[in-house]
Protein backbone atom coordinates (compact mmCIF):
# COMPACT_ATOMS: atom_id res chain seq x y z
CA UNK A 1 0.00 0.00 0.00
CA UNK A 2 1.49 3.73 -0.75
CA UNK A 3 1.01 6.26 1.41
CA UNK A 4 -1.82 8.68 0.22
CA UNK A 5 0.32 12.64 -0.68
CA UNK A 6 -0.42 14.26 2.31
CA UNK A 7 1.17 11.63 4.92
CA UNK A 8 4.58 11.90 2.20
CA UNK A 9 3.90 15.66 2.48
CA UNK A 10 3.63 15.95 6.41
CA UNK A 11 6.58 13.44 6.68
CA UNK A 12 8.27 15.06 4.29
CA UNK A 13 7.81 18.60 6.57
CA UNK A 14 8.32 17.22 9.61
CA UNK A 15 12.33 15.66 8.69
CA UNK A 16 12.93 18.83 6.79
CA UNK A 17 11.91 20.81 10.18
CA UNK A 18 9.43 22.60 8.03
CA UNK A 19 6.92 23.99 10.81
CA UNK A 20 4.85 25.69 8.69
CA UNK A 21 4.51 23.13 5.63
CA UNK A 22 3.88 20.78 8.40
CA UNK A 23 1.05 22.24 10.23
CA UNK A 24 -0.58 22.60 6.61
CA UNK A 25 -1.16 19.22 6.41
CA UNK A 26 -3.55 19.06 9.41
CA UNK A 27 -7.54 20.16 9.48
CA UNK A 28 -8.21 23.28 11.28
CA UNK A 29 -9.92 21.36 14.33
CA UNK A 30 -7.50 18.59 14.25
CA UNK A 31 -6.12 16.41 16.85
CA UNK A 32 -2.97 14.85 17.82
CA UNK A 33 -2.02 12.55 20.85
CA UNK A 34 1.81 11.91 21.64
CA UNK A 35 3.32 11.85 25.04
CA UNK A 36 0.68 11.51 27.06
CA UNK A 37 -0.89 14.48 25.72
CA UNK A 38 -3.63 15.64 23.25
CA UNK A 39 -3.26 19.59 21.36
CA UNK A 40 -6.39 20.44 19.27
CA UNK A 41 -6.58 22.78 16.99
CA UNK A 42 -4.12 24.65 14.54
CA UNK A 43 -2.71 26.69 17.56
CA UNK A 44 -1.38 23.95 19.44
CA UNK A 45 -0.49 21.41 17.21
CA UNK A 46 1.88 24.53 15.72
CA UNK A 47 3.70 24.43 19.34
CA UNK A 48 3.77 20.61 19.44
CA UNK A 49 5.31 20.70 16.09
CA UNK A 50 7.41 23.02 17.31
CA UNK A 51 8.57 21.85 20.06
CA UNK A 52 9.28 18.44 19.37
CA UNK A 53 11.28 19.64 16.57
CA UNK A 54 13.75 21.61 18.57
CA UNK A 55 13.68 19.17 21.55
CA UNK A 56 14.20 15.98 19.54
CA UNK A 57 15.39 16.85 15.90
CA UNK A 58 12.78 14.00 14.80
CA UNK A 59 13.28 11.64 11.18
CA UNK A 60 11.01 9.63 9.74
CA UNK A 61 11.55 6.91 7.92
CA UNK A 62 8.35 5.10 6.89
CA UNK A 63 8.62 1.09 7.22
CA UNK A 64 5.44 -0.37 6.98
CA UNK A 65 1.92 1.24 6.36
CA UNK A 66 -1.40 -0.68 6.43
CA UNK A 67 -5.38 0.51 7.13
CA UNK A 68 -7.78 -0.72 9.56
CA UNK A 69 -11.32 0.99 9.24
CA UNK A 70 -10.61 4.21 9.14
CA UNK A 71 -7.33 4.75 10.39
CA UNK A 72 -3.72 4.69 8.28
CA UNK A 73 -1.45 2.92 10.63
CA UNK A 74 2.09 3.80 9.70
CA UNK A 75 5.23 1.90 11.36
CA UNK A 76 8.24 4.52 11.80
CA UNK A 77 12.11 4.25 12.50
CA UNK A 78 12.36 7.26 14.50
CA UNK A 79 15.79 8.71 15.05
CA UNK A 80 16.75 11.89 16.98
CA UNK A 81 17.96 13.05 20.27
CA UNK A 82 16.30 11.09 22.68
CA UNK A 83 16.93 8.28 24.55
CA UNK A 84 16.44 4.58 22.41
CA UNK A 85 16.68 6.34 19.24
CA UNK A 86 16.28 4.97 17.08
CA UNK A 87 12.97 3.59 17.86
CA UNK A 88 10.18 2.03 16.06
CA UNK A 89 6.62 4.34 16.36
CA UNK A 90 3.09 3.53 15.33
CA UNK A 91 1.51 6.89 13.47
CA UNK A 92 -2.67 6.28 13.36
CA UNK A 93 -3.73 9.03 10.91
CA UNK A 94 -7.34 10.00 10.22
CA UNK A 95 -7.88 11.84 6.90
CA UNK A 96 -10.64 14.11 6.27
CA UNK A 97 -11.06 16.32 2.69
CA UNK A 98 -7.59 15.65 2.36
CA UNK A 99 -6.22 16.47 5.54
CA UNK A 100 -5.25 15.10 8.63
CA UNK A 101 -7.58 15.20 11.20
CA UNK A 102 -6.62 12.91 13.82
CA UNK A 103 -2.98 11.09 15.13
CA UNK A 104 -1.43 9.45 17.37
CA UNK A 105 1.64 8.93 18.12
CA UNK A 106 2.83 5.93 20.25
Amino acid sequence: MNPPDIIIRYFNAANAGNIDEACDCFASDAAVSDEGQTHEGNQSIRTWIDSTTKKYHPQVEMLRIGKKDTILCVTGLVSGDFPGSPAELDYQFTLQNNTISNLSIG
